[in-house]
């Protein structure tokens, strides 16, 4: 018989709070008490489930719930480190007492540079600099190749 999961709900919601404030998922689980290790497994047989012919046990249920939730509080994360960003470079922010209304914000260029930098490392293949490197040599007549 199979060892039952540590996955709770209550495990769950402290991991994916964290995610949604931007922090990585292996920090994230490490926070919650949980090796990382685990909580890839836990995504690992979301998937595996999800790639079955055969229909969902309880404990498969749970790990496919909590990588959509994952997806979504990553999601929820860079939102937020967007949100900062813009804030930053507009002198805008959304009030927090009038949903929706930009009001003037006072933020330093740190946290705009912050935010920025969060993003990059993150996120490379979105927000870190692209750089295309081309390497050319001449070879030389009578040279030895390889």
């Amino acid at each position: 018989m199979a060892r039952p999961t540590i996955l709770t709900p209550a495990l769950s919601n402290r991991i994916l709070a964290s995610l949604q404030r931007g922090v990585p998922l292996s920090v994230a689980a490490e926070a919650a008490g949980v090796h990382r290790d685990t909580v890839y497994g836990w995504l690992e047989r979301a998937k595996a489930a999800l790639q079955s012919s055969e229909p969902l046990t309880e404990a498969e249920s749970a790990y496919v719930e909590f990588s959509d939730a994952h997806m979504r509080a990553t999601a929820q994360g860079v939102e937020l480190l967007h949100m900062l960003v813009a804030e930053c470079a507009h002198g805008y922010r959304p009030s927090k007492k009038e949903k929706g209304k930009l009001v003037k914000s006072k933020m330093s260029p740190l946290r705009l540079q912050s935010a920025q930098w969060l993003l990059a490392r993150r996120f490379p293949e979105h927000y870190g600099q692209h750089r295309e490197s081309v390497v050319t040599a001449e070879v030389s007549p009578g040279a030895p190749s390889k």
